[in-house]
């Protein structure tokens, strides 16, 4: 455990280098064996998990974000629990749930 912080410095310090070298790089991670893999080995990979975590994180949050206009719409609606309390933020998961209702009421005046 004593090698931890001398390992954080030492990716912290080579992630440029490594990240400038990524599309040079053969490995990947599934041709490492993780368990013998050497630090120089290892960082690549790591930048790579985590370049892709914000990615994930990115795009969850842009459709986050999509979710909760579409409740803005709604208006009050989107911020009561189904126990009747009051929210501060639009609750996402209920949003297709008014999403249903509207299309619902909709149709039925429709015909």
């Amino acid at each position: 455990m004593t090698d931890l912080p001398e390992l954080q410095v030492t990716i912290r310090g080579r992630l440029p280098e490594v990240g400038a070298q990524k599309k040079t790089r053969p490995k990947r991670w599934m041709d490492v064996d993780l368990a013998e893999a050497t630090v120089d080995e290892l960082i690549p990979i790591v930048i790579d998990w985590v370049e892709a975590a914000r990615q994930y994180a990115r795009n969850a949050e842009y459709y986050r974000g999509l979710v909760i206009e579409v409740g803005e719409m709604f208006g009050p609606a989107a911020y009561v629990s189904d126990d009747g309390s009051v929210q501060q933020d639009v609750l996402c998961a209920k949003v297709p749930e008014l999403v249903r209702e509207a299309f619902t009421s909709q149709k039925e005046n429709e015909s």
